[in-house]
């Protein structure tokens, strides 16, 4: 049995996903909503450094890549995700808001 790394896990995402976010943050200042966004990307941030495994139901393993798909969700906002195997890092794949956040049905669909 492979060890748990130790956090923090370090959180990557690609350009796509952090314009993703930025987008997402945009909107929500237009809603009005912009904190309680960032404080819920603020709480999945944590989440992915300290508790990734913990935090996510796995879905699948990438037996080549050794790392597990996760996904997790905080007050209506999911997150997909994979971490290592071994080395402590995780790479956010998806993002986007579920019935009952203010940016569903604002273009964020997965």
């Amino acid at each position: 049995m492979i060890p748990d790394p130790a956090p923090p896990f370090e959180v990557n995402a690609s350009g796509e996903i952090r314009d993703r976010i930025r987008q997402m943050l945009d909107r929500a200042a237009e809603l009005g909503v912009q904190p309680e966004i960032a404080s819920t990307f603020t709480g999945i941030l944590q989440h992915l450094t300290t508790d990734p495994r913990e935090w996510g139901d796995p879905h699948w393993r990438f037996h080549t890549l050794q790392m597990i798909q996760f996904g997790g969700t905080l007050h209506h906002l999911r997150c997909e995700y994979s971490v290592h195997e071994r080395i402590p890092t995780v790479v956010i794949t998806k993002i986007f808001p579920l019935a009952g956040n203010p940016l569903y049905g604002e273009g964020f669909d997965p």
